[in-house]
């Protein structure tokens, strides 16, 4: 696996770039940057803390087709890059939320049957997702998770001084 527990940039060029182990985000101000132009998909499993992380992506687009366990923290997660593609496919879990930070360029996009059930807040930039959940008797398979009160059921949307966007 590969521990991410200190600010910095860390490189990546290839879709074995972590190896076959988990990806554990434990500290606040790093980024993960993509290099080339051809499309890369990382299937790692990625376990977050309560960090804020920028994921950049390159003009083929990025792809984090793993599985990501939040527990019961919130991450701030970023993009930048190109403006393509980038992507977390893969389901997102556990009882924290999760928070659409910076944005340098790219929309972030949630694909997966995600189950979290912490809120949402979209704090700048757009937020790409294709499906949505009901608080009450909603299904688990909303691209923003499984809210299961009306609170963690609310979406943020911006800030007083940001802008936020929902697409």
């Amino acid at each position: 696996g590969t521990l991410l527990n200190q600010t910095g940039i860390v490189n990546f060029n290839n879709n074995s770039s972590f190896g076959s182990g988990t990806i554990t985000m434990s500290a606040t101000g790093g980024a993960l940057v993509s290099e080339g132009s051809s499309a890369i998909t990382i299937a790692n499993a990625v376990t977050a803390a309560t960090v804020s992380l920028n994921l950049v992506d390159n003009a083929g687009g990025v792809t984090f087709s793993g599985p990501w366990s939040l527990g019961a923290t919130t991450p701030t997660v970023s993009s930048g890059g190109t403006g393509v593609i980038l992507a977390i496919s893969g389901v997102i879990s556990g009882t924290g939320g999760l928070t659409k930070g910076l944005n340098n360029g790219s929309t972030l996009t949630l694909s997966g049957a995600n189950t979290y059930s912490g809120k949402t807040t979209i704090a700048l930039g757009p937020l790409g997702v294709s499906s949505l959940n009901k608080v009450s008797g909603g299904s688990a398979s909303s691209n923003l998770g499984h809210p299961i009160t009306v609170a963690n059921g609310t979406i943020s949307i911006g800030a007083t001084t940001s802008a936020g966007t929902l697409i």
